[in-house]
């Protein structure tokens, strides 16, 4: 990645007020030095989100995301560190200079071309749609489809990939592509050379977040076509599980009304939006994912599944539900009259009729229980029954709140006619036999017991003027956890680079998750705001314990050694100074003072 001076990161830092940026997404109120609200990256509604102003730092108690107004950025916007750089330099009247290698060079020249070529082709096919008579077939579909042709074309940019595979190749080789371009861009096959991947479709350009075209869908146009739908295979720029379709045009709506309606098909996105019902994406024909409703948490309250009136849909907002339940992520979902698809909903109901449908909403355990109760499931085999049983218990265990489980157990039960205690029996059984006998914020509150090691460096975090103290005390081969050690690497990259002084230094070092989170809780939690002696003595009863360790390991060496007959010097001149280091200790402990 490009190297931004650090001076222009310091000036774009000093320049932007954190507070006046946080809260152009969400309200504050100060307590103490800080200020709380509700977060903007999770649902929250007791005010969890903490900024610190003199520091320059936010933090979120409860999903613990957290970082300086670059890392803010990134979040909201979902964008890279550079991309956050250059819109908040734009808003502190900072002008930018990066420093790049010529690989870092080379990577950013492919990745225009790549968006250069993808540009190209979305005015070529374009022009085969509109103007060229072998676009024919597919302008009529899209007629038959309900699609006004004149805004598809200025809105989502709709095209016609020409007949013949092998035109595209030859055509943007004579307009002086190279040969390696045009492999990368994942447009060709690789078994046939020059063979395009989309021929005689109906072709969707794809775009990320921030309106770049990064790929794209093509729709078959004849019957014996297969598959039905194919989307660019994954390149640098194209990552089918962080992109939807329609998200770029979807924003603004998502933005005002906190609300995100899912649905499975391009056509359905299309037709909903031409119709004015502008808040609606779609997975690129594939099953919904972690990564796609976290993305879309970020822009929206609750998301509504509006998938096919069929089995398979019904499967589909299964998964999604549970996906959504998993990440916190309020979901319910409507349901078309069976054999019908959202535009094919609308194409012979009305917008009015659709916009009514979206009103009737229900939460998707409820709305599947009912489903499933209505059809006579209470009333069909002991294995559809079990089947049954199973897939509604692997929903309510993908949900992340107690309370709410308890709640769905019981509307599972009055919907079954048994009693709760019956219901729970059979649930806990199911936990124990799926392995997975807690919730996911359960267990994780239990794992995060801290020990002295990492209890030691968070307080270094929280006070990094302690470092260069008790640094000469701090063996890195003695690190056994691998975020203390984690944090450990990023202090001594401050001290390299005489940091120490800025609060956000260390995060800019961290990359591992769980130990920017373990940063963060010490910077903010205030359990951290300890006296240098308190840190001190942390320092030496974890070299202690370490000693002590050490000390065990080479007495077992040497009582094995001398059953076989080793040589054990070595193993006795380690073991001495082992007990030296002990000694020295010992006596801090009596006289309250280092020997160094």
């Amino acid at each position: 990645m490009a190297r931004i001076p650090q001076e222009i990161i310091e000036e774009i830092q000093r320049r932007v007020d954190v507070l006046s940026l946080v809260g152009e997404y969400t309200s504050l109120r100060r307590t103490g030095n800080s200020y709380m609200g509700l977060c903007p990256f999770h649902a929250d509604s007791d005010p969890s989100f903490s900024v610190d102003p003199e520091k320059g730092l936010f933090y979120c108690f409860g999903c613990h995301k957290g970082g300086n107004i670059f890392q803010f950025v990134m979040e909201v916007e979902h964008c890279t560190f550079y991309e956050a750089v250059e819109r908040l330099a734009e808003r502190a009247g900072v002008s930018i200079t990066a420093k790049v290698t010529p690989e870092e060079e080379a990577s950013f020249k492919k990745e225009r071309a790549l968006q250069d070529l993808n540009l190209r082709l979305v005015g070529l096919f374009e022009h085969f749609l509109h103007s060229r008579e072998e676009g024919r077939a597919a302008r009529e579909y899209c007629v038959s489809r309900g699609i006004d042709l004149s805004w598809a074309r200025d809105t989502f940019h709709l095209g016609y990939a020409p007949h013949d595979p092998c035109w595209l190749y030859r055509f943007l080789r004579r307009k002086g592509y190279s040969e390696e371009l045009l492999h990368v861009s994942g447009l060709f096959s690789a078994k046939r050379e020059g063979y395009a991947i989309f021929s005689h479709r109906l072709i969707f350009p794809i775009y990320d977040v921030s309106g770049k075209v990064v790929g794209f869908g093509g729709r078959a146009l004849r019957e014996d076509q297969q598959p039905k739908y194919l989307n660019s295979p994954e390149t640098s720029l194209f990552k089918k599980k962080r992109l939807l379709y329609g998200l770029h045009r979807a924003l603004p709506e998502l933005k005002k009304t906190k609300k995100v309606i899912l649905v499975e098909g391009y056509i359905d996105v299309l037709l909903l939006h031409q119709h004015g019902i502008m808040n609606v994406v779609a997975p690129l024909g594939t099953a919904f994912s972690r990564e796609q409703a976290i993305q879309l948490k970020r822009y929206a309250d609750s998301i509504i599944f509006f998938f096919d009136g069929d089995t398979a849909g019904e499967r589909a907002a299964q998964r999604a539900g549970m996906i959504c339940e998993a990440v916190d992520f309020s979901c319910r979902m409507v349901v078309p009259p069976r054999g019908e698809d959202p535009a094919s909903f609308l194409q012979k109901k009305g917008v009015e009729e659709v916009r009514q449908i979206l009103m009737e909403e229900k939460d998707v355990f409820q709305c599947l229980l009912e489903r499933r109760v209505k059809e006579g499931i209470l009333t069909s085999s002991e294995t559809d029954m079990r089947e049954f049983v199973t897939s509604m218990f692997s929903y309510i265990r993908s949900v992340q709140s107690t309370m709410r489980r308890e709640r769905l157990l019981e509307e599972m039960a009055e919907s079954m006619g048994v009693s709760l205690g019956a219901i729970k029996e059979d649930f806990d059984r199911f936990q124990s036999s799926e392995g997975n006998s807690a919730p996911l914020s359960t267990t994780m509150g239990r794992n995060r017991r801290r020990t002295t090691e990492v209890f030691l460096f968070q307080a270094l975090c929280a006070h990094p003027e302690y470092y260069t103290v008790v640094r000469p005390l701090i063996q890195e081969d003695a690190l056994e956890d691998a975020s203390a050690k984690e944090l450990f690497f990023a202090l001594e990259e401050c001290l390299r680079a005489g940091t120490m002084d800025r609060p956000d230094a260390v995060l800019e070092h961290v990359t591992d998750e769980k130990a920017r989170e373990l940063a963060l809780e010490a910077v903010f939690s205030g359990e951290f705001e300890v006296p240098l002696e308190a840190v001190r003595e942390a320092v030496f009863r974890w070299r202690e314990q370490w000693l002590h360790r050490r000390r065990r390991e080479i007495e077992r060496k040497i009582a094995l050694y001398e059953r076989e007959g080793g040589d054990i010097q070595e193993l006795l001149l380690e073991k001495m100074y082992l007990d030296k280091e002990l000694e020295k200790l010992r006596g801090y402990e009596r006289y309250g003072k280092t020997s160094e």
